[in-house]
């Protein structure tokens, strides 16, 4: 059962710095560079839950709380560097014959793009069929990172690797009891002895982490471009272009967010938070592999 209602809300802030410049010391350099820091707060980024990121329902955690979901978006990127370059060599400008059609009309173009990896959340669906709890996010037992590391990743099966280890769980039980009119707040003892309501943090946990409180690791791009024009006459020129898609054949890290659930381990066992390299299925990357296309372009 669920409803539609005008509750969800996004903020985006952005700083942006360009650098360009055009035939930079003479040499036949145009250079663009281009750094974004941004900020992209919501409290539900997807209507329809397109993505694997969500986990058994629809909409936000508590409808009576929209705020309750509030974190970064799903596509934030706090950092993103993007660097262009085309490259015209000037060293053979006004030579002829031979030596103008090996050595004049060459010409390179770098793209470089890298940005820091999108939020995601760690939820725990343990009891979510057929008990009286509810899936909700992770409640971590002990110490935790809201990172991992790539760098020594532990591969676990082909491109597959543990990108970060997390402590097991708490037991997380339906925030109504009895008729299902009081609430179970945070409880503490009072004067006498007794355990006694709190008030405070009524309908979740106060340990329960934050949506989108976790970060995936960030990713980088490079494509490259080496053409060469050969001029026929005044009018008609031809150009041979070459162009490397993922020059590097650089696979990046991916986390599995549709597998970010300490409901997979149960409550209280330790679990780990895995990734795919080259592998994103929530942006339809089936595989990350270098590309080399040719072309022969006649200009007139």
């Amino acid at each position: 059962m669920n409803t539609r209602g005008a509750n969800g809300f996004g903020y985006y802030h952005a700083l942006n710095t360009r650098f360009t410049s055009s035939n930079l010391f003479n040499q036949g350099l145009d250079l663009n560079m281009n750094y974004t820091w941004s900020h992209a707060i919501d409290n539900i980024s997807s209507t329809f839950s397109e993505t694997p990121q969500v986990q058994g329902w629809l909409g936000v955690l508590d409808p009576f709380n929209p705020a309750l979901d509030k974190g970064s978006a799903d596509f934030d990127a706090r950092h993103r560097v993007a660097i262009s370059a085309v490259w015209t060599l000037p060293y053979a400008k006004g030579t002829h014959g031979v030596v103008r059609q090996a050595l004049d009309g060459w010409e390179f173009a770098p793209i470089v793009v890298a940005r820091t990896g999108n939020p995601f959340t760690v939820y725990d669906s343990n009891g979510f069929l057929g008990t009286d709890t509810i899936a909700s996010r992770y409640i971590p037992s002990g110490s935790f990172g809201l990172g991992g590391t790539t760098s020594t990743a532990t591969a676990t099966s082909p491109n597959t690797f543990t990108y970060s280890n997390l402590p097991g769980s708490n037991t997380y039980t339906d925030p109504l009891v009895g008729s299902g009119e009081l609430p179970t707040c945070d409880m503490g003892t009072n004067a006498a002895g007794h355990r006694v309501s709190l008030g405070t943090h009524c309908a979740f946990p106060s340990g329960m982490t934050g949506r989108n409180a976790f970060r995936q690791p960030g990713l980088y791009n490079v494509n490259f471009a080496i053409a060469k024009y050969f001029p026929i006459n005044e009018r008609f020129k031809l150009q041979f272009r070459s162009e490397f898609y993922n020059a590097l054949n650089h696979s990046n890290y991916y986390v599995q967010t549709s597998q970010a659930d300490a409901g997979y381990f149960g409550t209280g066992v330790p679990f780990s938070v895995i990734g795919k390299k080259g592998v994103n299925p929530a942006a339809g990357i089936p595989n990350e592999r270098r590309f080399l296309q040719l072309a022969l372009r006649l200009t007139f």
